[in-house]
């Protein structure tokens, strides 16, 4: 205990500031002083976002609908679930969805 003392009151002198008499000067006093701007800078202005494009065909008439040939889905409400739909224009989905460990869902299926 004494050495702690010891040494704490140690540590307290040295690292208490020693007075100089020495006065601080600039090196450079015209550099403490700020220039001023010779010109006034240009405001800064936000880009602007482009115009948004469609990524969606275009209906053109009743030639471009699409026919849904099948359309099934099953939700247990338990996390487990699977979906499946095809259109006559040959594109279709299958996915079968389970609860993952850490509550996210765990999808497998195919798309064509």
């Amino acid at each position: 205990m004494l050495i702690t003392t010891l040494i704490c009151l140690l540590s307290l002198a040295a690292a208490v500031p020693l007075p100089t008499d020495a006065d601080i000067e600039a090196v450079n006093p015209e550099a403490l002083a700020p220039e001023a701007p010779a010109e006034p800078e240009a405001p800064i202005v936000a880009p602007q976002a482009p115009p948004p494009s469609k990524t969606s065909p275009v209906r053109k008439g009743p030639e471009d609908t699409v026919a849904i040939l099948r359309d099934d889905r099953q939700d247990n409400g338990d996390g487990n679930f699977n979906y499946a739909f095809e259109a006559d224009n040959g594109i279709s989905v299958s996915v079968v969805g389970t609860p993952g460990e850490a509550g996210q869902s765990n999808m497998e299926g195919s798309f064509r």
